[in-house]
């Protein structure tokens, strides 16, 4: 849904299940033992470190009461709601939180937070003042006997997977979270958007696995994410050679899939796969697709306002025959991977629950969509795609991803607003090509009366959950949680209905949402636990959802029951484990990246630098140390910073870009391969960008001095030539050995560009920082600040409220105080 970003998440509190009744006395005492009396902090194993979800910015919510007596009511905090009241047998209620969407965004310690804390993989903890070297790889020992994986099935309108061997099947009840960027997360994507990596040393991977490690020891057992990137810059596939010529795939990214799969897989959690995105504008919808298939050029960008607009732009994808031939082909792709962790083909991996179309599809286009009749041109497309899939994977549920709205009654008399989005939940979902059914719940966003938030998100869960019965019969998930005060029926013994539910969308410690989304620690999409005012104030509150989440799957795993014989189960898979040495992965034990992983120990101060089967750590310039432990030599920082100057403005002469040095501040490993040579990859303040630029200029700088020459030695630059580095450790990540002809050879490893750093750019809001060399300092200019256009949003708003212009960009430049300039650089008179 639009704006979906800014959408809140679900709290689970699972009551009971079918006709067994939740003691609601007994569930009361655990939690009070599990989080203490009011006035304590959370007792036991619980870790303080909560996320807040608050409907109002100013007084975070006084806290949910359990209550032990059998005959309470709803409780209501300030601006929470948990039921913990009477539960008849058969009802199966589900009480949901009140929360304000916007701040709900990231309830990553709030479910998540499992009462043995969250694991912290920070850099510098206990470091041994012992030297660091590379360990050698060593034979893994035999793995053990293969564990039985069974595949998610769908029978009598259940959700079902054996338990073992002897035929043996339990019900499945999903409760789960959505994860926006897990991909490039998972594969080591330098900078995120979405989720920023704030905490120094950080690493998309190891959010990865801080994720899935809260959510596991939550009881939480389905994720729901991406199976593309959605940055641009990240884009899965490209097209080199122009619009109507096969595309090409970066592997790199793609193997952030693989790991996060392998991860799932490693926790007994299971995963849906998005395929595509209505609203992924940047890489991976429609725009993309139509725009390989030649019909959108992305360089005239369309918008809202625009003539032909985004909606009727991507009206066009799902009849445009080549964008959906592009669709297909990664579709495809993906189906019939080998991950590259694991070995396992995706068709063939228990680990993927199901397959979801598209996140969201609607046609807004009248002249495409209009008039609306049955069958509209969305359920052609997911008839036609839907088809494709079962061609391709026979043994992966497959769903739509509806956002729920319908065109005819008696389900449109529970419209939140008239649909123009030319799809109707039953008609679209009809095909028997479709195993399940998804709706989202977002009062906040769709009703403008919040004293009507509770009666419409009754109203329109109960109708999905009857149409989910009949006509329908097929299980439903609530796969987007915009939670308000309700009360809902879970639907586990009947044929169809309602089964379960995600939350969007999980969020981690270390991470950050975008800036200028709320002015608050946080941002948009959820305040941190580290958040001065609101971090640890509803902890309680949280933790007994993820009581009522363990409390679920726990029942589940209890109706244990005989397999039907009308419907055999599918084999059960013994995927094999490769069998590799330390610090290899995969089917051809591929060499590990520790640096990306997260999993060195390297200090924060210092180049992680990856060898076979392990890694080395490197002091930057101006620390002292063994690379474990890294301390700052002040004085000589001191002496490096003196080395530049600054008048505050801009250099605009030519220059020459200089490879930004790997063992910088600023550097680490780009798996994607989309970083500019001459930037550091991550945020460096401008003491690191001193260092960088020192570093990268040591070596030439050095030899200058030596030989006495100016530097670039004239003539000579344009002759450098590059010679191999083979068997040299100390030449890495973009550095290459040099010599200069009839000149003494460089000493150690240089930079590839031909010159060292003489100069450099730092971006003050971005902390970003470029290296140069050849600039003339005497040509400058005052520098200017550049704003960026983005959404705006307001705390307690759920929706955007139009945009606003923050500021990105302050670019100085810094100069070598000594330095010979090149011809023609002369002072101004």
């Amino acid at each position: 849904m639009a704006g979906k970003r800014a959408a809140a998440l679900l709290l689970l509190a699972w009551c009971c299940l079918g006709a067994q009744a939740i003691d609601t006395a007994l569930w009361a005492r655990d939690v009070a033992a599990l989080m203490g009396d009011d006035t304590k902090p959370a007792s036991g194993g619980a870790n303080p470190q909560g996320i807040l979800q608050t409907h109002q910015a100013a007084n975070p919510a006084s806290g949910i009461k359990v209550a032990s007596n059998p005959q309470a009511q709803p409780v209501k905090s300030q601006h929470m709601y948990a039921w913990t009241g009477p539960v008849a047998a058969g009802d199966g209620q589900l009480g949901l939180a009140k929360q304000h969407p916007i701040l709900a965004l990231s309830l990553q310690t709030m479910v998540f937070l499992k009462t043995l804390g969250v694991i912290r993989e920070i850099k510098d903890r206990r470091r041994s003042p012992s030297p660091s070297p590379s360990p050698s790889p060593s034979p893994s020992p035999s793995p053990p006997p293969p564990v039985p994986e069974f595949f998610v099935q769908v029978d009598n309108g259940q959700f079902i997977s054996g338990v073992n061997v002897n035929n043996q099947c339990r019900y499945l009840f999903p409760a789960g979270f959505n994860k926006f960027e897990f991909v490039e997360a998972g594969a080591g994507a330098p900078i995120l958007f979405d989720a920023q990596l704030k905490e120094p040393g950080l690493t998309g991977p190891a959010t990865v696995r801080r994720m899935l490690d809260q959510a596991k020891s939550s009881g939480l057992n389905l994720l729901r994410m991406n199976a593309f990137a959605v940055d641009s810059q990240y884009s899965v596939a490209r097209q080199p050679a122009g619009s109507g010529t096969p595309l090409v795939f970066n592997e790199g990214v793609l193997k952030g899939l693989d790991y996060v799969l392998d991860q799932v897989q490693q926790r007994g959690m299971k995963v849906i796969l998005v395929f595509t995105d209505y609203f992924a504008d940047g890489a991976g919808g429609p725009l993309q697709y139509l725009a390989f298939a030649g019909a959108y050029d992305p360089t005239s960008p369309c918008s809202g306002s625009t003539s032909p607009t985004c909606d009727e732009v991507k009206a066009k994808f799902f009849t445009n025959p080549l964008a959906k031939q592009y669709y297909q082909q990664y579709v495809q792709l993906v189906i019939e991977r080998t991950n590259t962790v694991n070995g396992r083909v995706y068709k063939d991996d228990p680990t993927i629950w199901g397959i979801d179309l598209m996140n969201e599809p609607r046609c807004q286009d009248p002249s495409i969509c209009s008039p609306v009749a049955a069958p509209t041109l969305i359920d052609t497309w997911v008839a036609e795609q839907s088809a494709f899939v079962k061609t391709k994977d026979s043994k992966h549920l497959v769903t739509v991803g509806l956002d729920g709205f319908y065109l005819n009654p008696p389900g449109s008399n529970v419209n939140p607003f008239p649909n123009t989005y030319a799809t109707d939940w039953v008609s679209t979902n009809t095909p028997a090509t479709i195993d399940f059914l998804e709706f989202n719940t977002y009062p906040d966003q769709w009703v403008s009366d919040p004293n009507n938030y509770k009666s419409f998100a009754e109203s329109w869960i109960a109708q999905h959950s009857a149409d989910a019965k009949s006509p329908l019969q097929r299980p439903a998930i609530i796969k987007e949680f915009g939670a308000a005060q309700t009360t809902m029926t879970l639907d586990a013994g009947a044929i169809g209905g309602l089964k379960g539910g995600l939350y969007f969308q999980g969020w981690v410690q270390g991470t950050e949402a975008a800036n200028f989304t709320l002015n608050i620690n946080g941002g948009r999409f959820g305040i941190l636990p580290t958040d001065p005012v609101y971090g640890t104030a509803v902890y309680s509150e949280l933790q007994s959802f993820a009581t009522f989440a363990k409390q679920l799957q726990a029942r589940g795993d209890q109706q244990i029951f005989t397999c039907p014989a009308n419907k055999p189960l599918l084999a059960p898979v013994f995927p094999p484990a490769p069998n590799c040495p330390a610090g290899y992965e995969g089917p051809n034990c591929a060499d590990i990246n520790e640096c990306v992983r997260g999993t060195d120990d390297c200090s924060v101060n210092a180049a992680c630098i990856n060898t076979p089967g392990s890694f080395t750590c490197q002091c930057f310039l101006g620390f002292t140390g063994n690379g474990k432990v890294c301390i700052a030599d002040v004085p000589a920082q001191d002496a490096i910073a003196d080395k530049f100057k600054t008048e505050g403005k801009v250099i605009t002469s030519s220059f020459s870009p200089v490879t930004y040095p790997s063992t910088a501040p600023g550097w680490v490993y780009d798996p994607t391969e989309t970083s500019q040579p001459s930037q550091s990859r991550v945020p460096v303040d401008l003491r690191g960008c001193q260092l960088a630029c020192e570093t990268a200029g040591e070596a030439g700088a050095l030899a200058a001095k030596e030989h006495g020459w100016g530097w670039p030695p004239a003539g000579v630059a344009a002759a450098m030539k590059k010679l191999a580095c083979s068997g040299d450790s100390s030449c890495r990540g973009g550095h290459s050995r040099q010599e200069v002809p009839s000149q003494p050879a460089f000493p150690a490893c240089t930079p590839l560009s031909n010159t060292v750093c003489t100069s450099f750019q730092y971006n003050e809001i971005s902390k970003r920082c470029e290296l140069r060399s050849g600039e003339c300092p005497f040509q400058q200019q005052p520098t200017t600040d550049a704003y960026c256009t983005n959404p705006r949003f307001l705390p307690d708003v759920p929706t955007q409220q139009g945009t606003q212009q923050d500021l990105c960009g302050r670019v100085v430049s810094y100069y070598r105080k000594v330095y010979t300039l090149l011809p023609g650089c002369n002072p101004i008179p």
